[in-house]
């Protein structure tokens, strides 16, 4: 064991920061290699394609899975919590993480799945984002789902949204109607300091104009409308399908609590080479997207509150939750 890890240690650049447990380690050296070799089953030389089906992907990706979890035990409890049950449970998460974030990529309407052309793209300050495959070995370190390496080229171009811009432009373009009955809706709360799941209430409140409402459907799922109370008269107005797939009304959410000087807070803690960066709520798939993409998560496989935030990638982070999304970050010590 002790062979394989210092060996998987050593290839990938990931070193244990001050505390961390054994069994936190090894899972995310586990967790970045199944990565790496989810790349490389695209590249599968018993099949004549350059192109794989996601049920090859899903089939020898659990061999895999399995492989790893069977060398390092401490993966498989990390892997089955939070409603993962199974192994292709798992691989599917992974694959789907993968492709999420630009490191496989989907082909033939979607049918088949390859890895991108080999490139590295600027990600941070001095820093390259390497996707793909190359035959010459590059020295880069593993850093969640992909790989980062030193670069003397400036910080990456990344459009930013202005969270008060946004706000304002989703109230200003929507297509207001009268409302028939706001007692349908639950209403989101702008003043409660609880976590956004907890701050869905059936009281209205006439002494703001701009709300967000939701109807529940079925499986505890939800549809989201913007309401908006004026001149005595409730409208509303359904939030478009590309916003809701983009899980923007977490976005709406974020906005309408920092326009009422209630931002949303958020805690890390330095820890050498690393933050551990605990969240209150989920982010925009945007921004999570994001952390999926170079951070680690802390506790779980599909935990999207707390991530392993490599430090060299800690100024992009809170740059992205504190200017784009009104999150206030404090340290804890």
């Amino acid at each position: 064991m002790s062979n394989l890890i210092d060996t998987m240690a050593k290839d990938m650049r990931i070193y244990p920061y001050q505390g961390e447990s054994r069994e936190k380690y090894y899972c995310r050296l586990a967790y970045s290699a199944t990565a790496h070799w989810f790349r490389y089953l695209t590249q599968d030389n018993n099949i004549d394609s350059h192109y794989k089906s996601k049920q090859y992907i899903l089939s020898r990706g659990k061999e895999i899975l399995y492989a790893i979890s069977e060398s390092i035990p401490e993966y498989q409890t990390w892997i089955y919590q939070e409603g993962i049950e199974s192994i292709e449970d798992a691989v599917r998460i992974i694959r789907e993480n993968m492709l999420l974030t630009g490191e496989l990529v989907e082909v033939n309407d979607n049918s088949r799945i390859t890895i991108p052309e080999y490139k590295k793209t600027p990600c941070g300050m001095s820093l390259k984002r390497i996707v793909g495959i190359s035959e010459n070995k590059d020295i880069c370190e593993f850093v969640g789902l992909t790989r980062i390496q030193n670069s003397n080229e400036d910080n990456e171009n990344k459009e930013k949204i202005v969270l008060s811009d946004f706000l304002n432009w989703i109230y200003k373009t929507a297509k207001w109607n009268i409302c028939g009955n706001i007692n349908d809706y639950e209403i989101f709360d702008v003043t409660s300091i609880k976590a956004p799941y907890q701050s869905w209430s059936d009281r209205k409140n006439k002494a703001i104009s701009d709300h967000l409402g939701r109807l529940s459907l079925f499986n505890g799922m939800h549809e989201y409308w913007l309401l908006k109370y004026d001149d005595g008269e409730w409208y509303s107005a359904p939030l478009s399908p590309i916003l809701t797939e983009l899980k923007e009304e977490r976005r709406i959410i974020l906005a309408l609590r920092q326009r009422h000087n209630n931002p949303m807070r958020a805690s890390y803690i330095y820890r050498n080479q690393v933050i551990l960066l605990t969240m209150y709520c989920r982010l925009p798939l945007r921004e999570e997207r994001y952390l999926t993409t170079y951070c680690w998560p802390a506790n779980y496989l599909t935990d999207k509150l707390n991530y392993i935030v490599p430090f060299k990638m800690w100024d992009q982070v809170s740059e992205l939750l504190s200017n784009e999304l009104g999150i206030i970050l404090k340290e804890k010590f």
